[in-house]
This record gives structure tokens, sequence and C-alpha cells, in this order.
């Protein structure tokens, strides 16, 4: 069975990731949509009221990076330019959800690092009949962000079962991503460890087990 390297190298060695390069990996899912922006939805279900989750296509980074895999489990650039696990790790996460048996949709968002751009665009009225929504774009391997940016993102209820879901999860607060700027929805948001570490900086690291076992959770 390839790793989550192996298995999305076109993920991992990409500058930027687009539609483009997200395309062989879910041509054959339900429905892909496009909005005007270029935030890309997809589902893996006909059904409604399902859970939904969130990352982002962009980097910090302007080059690409040259990826090593170190011991089978941590991605290193060994060209001064950070792996991008920020956010293609959440990516990755995502593409693995919409394989798995859980209906669901996913939402891959531009611009996160300038702004939130392509949340802010985002008609954040179409979660609203979502179960709830969980961004996969936080450094380390243990965080829950359920407050973010001073922003309250779900009910005390959505924590618990968050916790219980994630025993190794430690309550952590966050800072600005996309899911603070999807305005007054409804619904339950968090943002989620996706195995990434020094994000932002030349020496950006992913930890391929972390990540895995954000997946599995």
């Amino acid at each position: 069975m390839p790793n989550l390297y192996t298995k999305y190298k076109r993920i991992w060695d990409a500058k930027e990731n687009s539609l483009d390069t997200l395309y062989p990996y879910i041509q054959h899912l339900y429905s892909i949509d496009m909005d005007d922006y270029g935030n890309i939805t997809v589902y893996n279900t006909a059904k409604t009221s399902i859970p939904a989750f969130c990352c982002h296509l962009d980097t910090v980074h302007r080059a690409k990076p040259d990826i090593q895999v170190v011991k089978d489990d941590i991605l290193l650039s060994i060209n001064d330019v950070g792996v991008g696990g920020d956010d293609k790790c959440g990516i990755v996460a995502c593409l693995e959800m919409l394989e798995s048996d859980v209906p669901c949709k996913a939402i891959f968002f531009r611009e996160e690092e300038s702004g939130c751009r392509g949340s802010r665009a985002y008609d954040a009225q179409s979660l609203k009949n979502d179960l709830f929504l969980i961004e996969i774009d936080r450094k380390g391997g243990t965080d829950l962000i359920f407050n973010s940016g001073g922003t309250q993102l779900c009910d005390k209820q959505f924590e618990k079962e968050v916790k219980e879901a994630f025993p190794h999860g430690k309550k952590a607060q966050g800072l600005l991503t996309d899911v603070n700027v999807l305005g007054d929805v409804q619904i339950n948001m968090m943002n989620l460890s996706a195995g990434y570490y020094m994000p932002h900086t030349a020496n950006e690291y992913v930890i391929l087990s972390e990540l895995q076992r954000t997946i599995d959770c």
C-alpha cells in the first residue's frame, strides 16, 4: 500500500496546487464544483446533511520544493524551500476523506495565505445544511482548535465529541485561518492539526504518521 507521499506525489511536489493537480484524484467522484473565485468543492455522494472538510491550495513558498523522505515518515525539502505542508497536508487529508466510506464533501480554498481571500469570497450559506466543518490546517499533531483568533467556532457538545474522537488531542488557541471568516453560519466548525511543523520557513517538515493519525480519527 503506498504511503501518503507516494500516493499523492503530484500534490506534494507542486509549488502550489490547483484543479489541475487535484483532478486525477477527484475526477471519479460524484461532483466537482468551482465558484467564481476558484474555490473547489468536491462531493463523494449525492446525500445532503453530510460532514464537510476544508483546506487551502496555496502555500507561502515561491518555488517548488525538492522533497526527500526520511525514514519513510518525514518529508523534508533540500533546496531551501519549505515542503508546503501548510496546507498540502490538509489537501491530502481531504482527498483521503473523499476516498473513504464516509459520505462527505471537501472544500479547497484559494489564497488563505494572503488573507483568507478565497474563503471570504465563498458562499458560506452553502454550508448551512452540513453536519459540521473541519478545517485541516494546523501545525503539530495534537492541536484541537475550537477558538481561533478570538472567534468561538463551535458549541461545547461538539468540543466534547471531538475530544472523544481524538483522545490524543489537546485543546489549543488558534490564529487566523479560513474557518474564522465564513461568517455567522450556524454549524459547528474547528481546525485540526495536520502533522506539519515550522510552517512559513525553509525548514518546514511533515511527519506523515501524524497526518495519517488525523485522517484515521
